[in-house]
Formats: structure tokens, sequence, C-alpha cells
């Protein structure tokens, strides 16, 4: 289950994100500086854009580590409150669309509604909407299942995001 929500936090947050926002924020520092000190104070001046990007680099350092590691604690807190530990999924599919059973979200996914899928070496998303997604761990299901479920949402058109 944390492995799932890495690889969607993962998918969402690329890195231009990150460099975007540490810029911004790099430049809020630095005018917040600039604003108090005299403009003809070059070496001040620099000084604060040295240390504003220092700022900005540090806080996409500390982005990156947050959605690396900090979301696992509060998915492991959910499914040990509603005692998904160990729980057991049931995926069933055809050219239509998917059937999944389970102890929380159970139901119905029709081809012609799923959002997309994504995957890679362990993890297989099934989203149906942009922030909702049923996961299969790959190493818990046959290479040829996973490879046969791919092909039917192939052939159903959707998409692979």
């Amino acid at each position: 289950m944390v492995e799932a929500y890495r690889f969607h936090s993962t998918r969402h947050w690329r890195w231009w994100l990150y460099l975007l926002v540490g810029a911004i924020f790099a430049f809020l520092f630095f005018v917040g500086f600039a604003i108090h000190y005299d403009p003809a104070d070059i070496e001040l001046l620099v000084g604060h854009a040295v240390l504003s990007v220092g700022v900005g680099a540090g806080l996409i350092a500390l982005m990156g580590l947050a959605n690396r590691y900090a979301g696992a604690a509060p998915v492991k807190q959910w499914a040990s409150q509603f005692d998904l530990d160990g729980a057991v999924t049931g995926f069933q599919y055809d050219e239509n669309g998917l059937t999944i059973t389970d102890r929380m979200f159970g139901g119905e996914l029709l081809w012609r509604e799923a959002h997309g899928w994504a995957e890679n070496d362990a993890i297989l998303l099934i989203y149906r909407a942009p922030q909702f997604y049923y996961y299969i761990i790959k190493r818990d299901v046959e290479e040829h299942h996973i490879a046969s479920l791919i092909a039917a949402m192939n052939a159903a058109s959707v998409k692979h995001i």
C-alpha cells in the first residue's frame, strides 16, 4: 500500500514542479531581504541572492524527502485503523471493465470510465479518477495476468498516463 502511494505521489510531483516551487520561494526570500537594504550595497545583495538560492535548494530537498518518505506513516495508520493489513483484494476483468472485491473500496470500474493506468517495475496503478486509484503489487500476481490486464485496458483504449 505504501509503495503504491509513493509511486502515485512521484508521478504527480515531477522534477520541474520542485524547481518551480524552489525558485519562487528563493525569489520571494530574496525580495524580502532586498527591500530592507540599500540597493547600492551590491555585496550585500549578492550575499542575499546566494543565501536565497541556498534556501530554495534546501526547500526542494525537503519537499523531495517529504514526498518520498513522510507519506508512509499516514497510509500505514489508515491501513491499521481499518484492519487492512494483509487483506486480500480480488480483481476480475474482461473487455468491459474491472471488478474489485475488497473490504473498503470494492466495486465495478467500466473501462470507458477509467481515468488511466500507470506502472513501474513493482506496481500497476489503475485510476478511477486523478487521485483515486486501485493498485496491484506485481510480485503478488503472475506476470502473464498483469500482461493480460494491460492488454485488456489497451484494447478498451484506457490511456497510459
